[in-house]
């Protein structure tokens, strides 16, 4: 089945880059088409009924949880596209068939238009799964800002293998860093 994909992204470049990446490595896209004010797409989601909603949700006048409210009886799916993992939970309970962080990673791009052909005609991946795939992508990707007496550093949390509380302080033991005291707020 050719897909039907459209694109809600206010930011003309970052819809460009999505664009080709899709256009890169989805052979079979009926049509694309791509939104750059969200007000306007909502009208234009519900005339061309995309089979597939590439979404971001940090946008002026309507952010994307806005916009889908006002296409609730849509049936189409949704992955997001945003810079923010911190609305990663919202974007769960609005049942987001996927949830991708910019700068967009080819490969996840690619699985994530994979995961919509695997669930099409079929219930979507079960919400434990979704959470728990969400929260290793946030892992990988998250990091902490350490600030000791000496220096300020950045280091993966996935890195961080214990923190122990002394007093006024943290300590934090890492596979780049031990020992590390950090004064408690």
């Amino acid at each position: 089945m050719a897909l039907k994909i459209s694109i809600v992204e206010d930011e003309s470049k970052a819809a460009d880059i999505l664009e080709t990446l899709l256009r890169r490595h989805v052979t079979d896209i009926e049509w694309l088409h791509v939104y750059n004010r969200p007000l306007e797409a909502v009208d234009g989601i519900k005339n061309k009924r995309p089979d597939l909603l590439f979404l971001d949700i940090n946008m002026p006048n309507l952010d994307g949880f806005q916009l889908l409210a006002r296409l609730e009886d849509e049936p189409f799916e949704v992955i997001f596209v945003t810079a923010h993992d911190q609305f990663a939970i919202q974007a769960i309970k609005a049942n987001a068939l996927d949830y991708l962080l910019k700068p967009v990673s080819e490969r996840e791009l690619v699985e994530a238009v994979n995961k919509f052909r695997l669930n099409e005609g079929r219930s979507r991946q079960n919400l434990p799964e979704l959470i728990e795939e969400l929260s290793n992508r946030s892992r990988e990707r998250a990091r902490i800002c350490v600030t000791s007496k000496e220096r300020t550093s950045f280091y993966d949390i996935a890195d961080i293998l214990r923190c122990q509380a002394s007093g006024n302080y943290t300590h934090f033991s890492s596979e780049m860093a031990t020992g590390y005291s950090v004064r408690k707020h």
